[in-house]
C-alpha cells in the first residue's frame, strides 16, 4: 500500500513540473513589421511614450498558432534577427499569473481577449481580417499594462484618435463579458409528444452553444426548436464553441514573453424535458348514464388521413385513451347486442393538454310487440256460443 502511495506521489509530482516548466519553444518566434503585416493598426503609448504598438505581429516558425506580446516593456526579435529556443512554454495557469504579477479577474479576461480576438469567428462576427491581430493586442495590453494610457492612431506616423475602432472594441467586449452566460428560456413545461415547439433564449447566446438531445432539435440563431417525438424524461445539453490547443505563457529571460491563444473555461448547461401524451376520455352512454351491457362496445379510432389506429374495447363509462399530438376521429365498429350502431364520426384535435372528453351515445333497441293470443280466443268462444244459442 505504501509503494502505491510512493508512486502516485512521484507521478504527481512529474504532472506538476511538467505544468510549470515545460517544453521549450523549438522554431523561431518573431515580429512581422508593420509594412508586411497586412495588420494596418497602430497605438500610442501616452504614458511614458516608449511602449508603442507599431502594428507588427508575432508569427512561429513551428506551428500556426496566435501569439500576443504580454511584456511592452522589453525588446522582441524580428525577421532580421530571430533565432530558435528563445521560449519556454508554461501551462499552469498559478504559475502564469505569478510570472504576469496579475489578478484572476486580469488573467481571465486576457484570455478571453485572446480567443475572442484575431481568429474568432461565429455565426455572428468574424475576426479572421489581421486589424483584429491589432485591436485585440492593445486591448491585451491595456489589461496587463493598466498604468499605460494606448491610444490609438490613424497610422504609423499619424496622430492619435479616440474614436477609432470603437464599434470592433464593442463587439470584442461584449463577446467576453457574455462568455460564461448560458442559454436561458423562460419555464419550459411538459411537452405534449408529436408537437414542435420554439424557445428564444434570453441572454442572446444560444447561436455560440452546440446543442445535443436524443429529442429531435434545432438551433436557428437564438431560436431552439424542440419536436417532441417520443414520451418520456429527456435531457438538452448546450456546450460552447472552443478551440484544441491550451492557453500558454512563453517565458523568455531576455525577450518579451507571450501569451498563445487556446481554450478558455466554459459554463455548459443543460435543461431536462418531460414530454407526455394527452388523455382522451370517451364517455360511452345511454340516456345519459352508463349501464353494464354497454361493455363490450368496440369503437375504432383513425387519423385525419382515415388511417385505422387502434380499436377500443369499452369496459368503463369513462375510458381513457392516452394520443401524441395531432387530428383524429373516432367511429364506432360494433355495439353490443342490446344496442343499435351509432354510425356518426366524432371528430377531435389535440393541440394542447386541455381536456378532451368525447361523449358517444347509444340507443336501446326496441322489443317486438307479440299478439295477445288469449284475447282473442276468448272472443272467439263467446262468438260461437253465441252462434250456438
Amino acid at each position: 500500500m505504501k509503494k502505491i502511495k510512493y508512486l502516485l506521489l512521484i507521478v504527481l509530482s512529474i504532472f506538476t513540473i511538467k505544468n510549470v516548466f515545460a517544453e521549450v519553444n523549438k522554431g523561431m518566434i518573431y515580429e512581422v513589421p508593420w509594412a508586411s503585416s497586412g495588420v494596418g493598426v497602430f497605438a500610442s503609448d501616452e504614458t511614458y511614450y516608449s511602449m508603442d504598438y507599431n502594428g507588427w505581429m508575432l508569427v512561429s516558425s513551428e506551428d500556426n498558432n496566435i501569439y500576443y506580446c504580454v511584456e511592452p516593456s522589453l525588446y522582441m526579435q524580428n525577421t532580421s534577427d530571430a533565432v530558435p529556443n528563445t521560449h519556454t512554454y508554461v501551462y499552469s495557469e498559478s504559475e502564469m499569473k505569478r510570472v504576469l504579477n496579475i489578478s484572476n479577474s486580469s488573467f481571465d479576461r486576457i484570455k478571453l481577449l485572446a480567443f475572442y480576438g484575431y481568429g474568432y469567428k461565429d455565426e455572428k462576427v468574424d475576426h479572421t481580417a489581421k486589424k483584429w491581430y491589432g485591436i485585440t493586442q492593445v486591448l491585451i495590453w491595456r489589461e496587463v499594462r493598466k498604468d499605460i494610457n494606448y491610444v490609438f492612431k490613424t497610422s504609423r506616423y499619424g496622430t492619435n484618435n479616440n474614436s477609432l475602432y470603437l464599434n470592433e472594441i464593442k463587439e470584442l467586449n461584449n463577446l467576453v463579458s457574455n462568455h460564461y452566460k448560458v442559454p436561458s428560456f423562460n419555464e419550459i413545461p411538459e411537452l405534449l409528444e408529436g408537437k414542435e415547439y420554439e424557445f428564444i433564449d434570453n441572454n442572446n447566446v444560444l447561436y455560440n452553444y452546440e446543442v445535443t438531445s436524443d429529442l429531435e432539435i434545432k438551433r436557428e440563431g437564438n431560436k431552439l426548436i424542440i419536436k417532441a417525438s417520443s414520451e418520456g424524461e429527456h435531457e438538452i445539453t448546450f456546450k460552447r464553441k472552443n478551440i484544441s490547443n491550451s492557453v500558454a505563457l512563453l517565458t523568455s529571460t531576455s525577450l518579451q514573453n507571450l501569451m498563445v491563444r487556446g481554450s478558455v473555461n466554459t459554463n455548459n448547461a443543460k435543461i431536462d424535458i418531460k414530454v407526455k401524451k394527452q388523455d382522451v376520455t370517451i364517455n360511452k352512454v345511454c340516456d345519459d348514464k352508463f349501464y353494464d351491457d354497454l361493455k363490450g362496445t368496440l369503437i375504432d379510432l383513425y387519423d385525419k388521413d382515415n388511417n385505422l389506429l387502434k380499436e377500443i374495447n369499452i369496459q368503463n363509462e369513462d375510458e381513457v385513451i392516452s394520443l401524441e399530438a395531432g387530428s383524429y376521429y373516432l367511429k364506432e365498429k360494433e355495439p353490443t347486442e342490446n344496442y343499435l350502431l351509432n354510425e356518426n364520426r366524432f371528430y377531435f384535435n389535440i393541440d394542447s393538454f386541455e381536456p378532451v372528453n368525447i361523449k358517444i351515445e347509444n340507443k336501446r333497441k326496441e322489443k317486438p310487440i307479440m299478439p295477445d293470443t288469449y284475447s282473442y280466443n276468448y272472443s272467439y268462444i263467446i262468438l260461437l256460443g253465441v252462434m250456438v244459442y
